[in-house]
């Protein structure tokens, strides 16, 4: 009788034990996995912000909604007043187009205004003006994006209304017909017919994340599609051999010589797009696409990314602190040398900008198995 009730006392100690043992882990699973490898920046500046700045770019409050979007998704509740801000900024930059979308054009430019006159803006050096009242993809994208990921964050379903508005301004402003490409699409850089035909990589991708954020605060499959036909057409690009700043099938990268290994600031972007387009799309292969990106931005060792400054390629923060060099810190929990990257350049410069805090709160937690 004494054996039974030791062997019974034991095999609970042994079960306690058990549960002792796995209970970190349960945590750990539920808490994102392994601790982070970067301590996080101090983002109090960028949160305590309440007021509004006329003279900022679109692009910018763009990646000020993006940042404190991200952060809102990971939790950080501080994070949801400077989304309002943001969203007040990109609502007083928008444009009421004829067919009742919301659109956003760059900001003033003197330098294309000498050339196209007031609000003009060249075509990718060919010599032809779009007018004033061209939008581009790049500033719309983002403006969209904001207006789903808000509309999702405070319950406001006339701004996810406003979202699917004015992407449908782009379904005429874009090719499925991509030769060498399936189920690719491509939109132009912006809604005037100079740019037909004209295959930008990053601009593309600005309005598949119109696309992606639309189609997740929605459930619209169709548009979920749209955006993994952006992301199809990018990773056909580099598993093609383009590692450069144009598609492969515009005329200026037949034209010039190098356009392949072009190598340039403009990647981070098309890394981190990609990656979000991944989540938000249920797309892998995109996260996949993402990390591939910016390992060839970070590891460029080709002439042009080694003689033309960091204004070029600001991939090496031991000589740059640009703004995109904040993007290694996008992807810290799955490559050692992004998070070694990304310690580097907080480390030199701690004040981290808008866009380089989307970056650190797209790393903060991994979305792959």
């Amino acid at each position: 009788m004494q054996m039974r009730a030791v062997r019974d006392i034991c095999a609970i100690l042994l079960a306690v034990l058990l549960l002792a043992l796995s209970l970190p882990a349960a945590l750990r699973a539920q808490s994102g996995a392994v601790p982070d490898p970067v301590r996080p920046p101090d983002m109090h500046s960028f949160l305590a912000t309440t007021s509004t700045n006329a003279g900022r770019s679109a692009n910018d409050v763009g990646f000020d909604c993006l940042a404190a979007s991200a952060l809102l998704d990971g939790g950080n509740e501080e994070a949801r007043p400077r989304l309002a801000v943001a969203l007040k900024e990109i609502l007083t930059r928008a444009s009421r187009m004829p067919d009742g979308s919301l659109q956003w054009h760059p900001n003033d430019n003197p330098a294309q205004e000498a050339k196209c006159g007031k609000g003009g803006w060249e075509s990718f050096n060919t010599g032809r003006c779009n007018g004033p009242e061209t939008v581009y993809t790049e500033q719309s994208g983002l403006g969209i994006a904001c207006l789903a990921l808000a509309g999702q964050a405070f319950g406001r379903k006339n701004l996810i209304r406003e979202a699917k508005r004015s992407l449908r301004h782009w379904d005429t402003h874009r090719s499925r017909n991509i030769p060498g490409c399936d189920r690719c699409l491509y939109y132009w850089e912006s809604d005037n017919a100079n740019s037909v035909d004209r295959y930008v990589r990053n601009l593309n991708l600005f309005l598949g994340l119109a696309d992606a954020a639309v189609g997740y605060v929605t459930d619209d499959e169709t548009r979920l599609e749209d955006a993994r036909a952006v992301a199809r057409a990018d990773i056909w690009e580099r598993e093609t051999g383009n590692a450069g700043y144009l598609g492969r099938l515009d005329p200026l990268w037949r034209e010039r010589q190098g356009e392949d290994i072009r190598i340039e600031n403009h990647a981070p972007s098309v890394a981190l797009i990609s990656e979000w387009i991944g989540r938000w799309a249920g797309f892998p292969e995109a996260q996949d696409h993402a990390l591939a990106v910016w390992q060839q931005w970070a590891t460029c060792s080709n002439k042009q990314c080694k003689v033309n400054g960091c204004r070029h390629w600001g991939a090496d923060p031991g000589q740059c602190q640009e703004t995109v060099t904040y993007a290694h810190c996008a992807f810290r929990r799955r490559s050692a040398d992004s998070a070694r990257l990304c310690q580097a350049i907080l480390a030199r410069d701690p004040s981290v900008p808008p866009y380089g805090i989307w970056a650190f709160a797209t790393g903060a937690d991994d979305p792959l198995p």
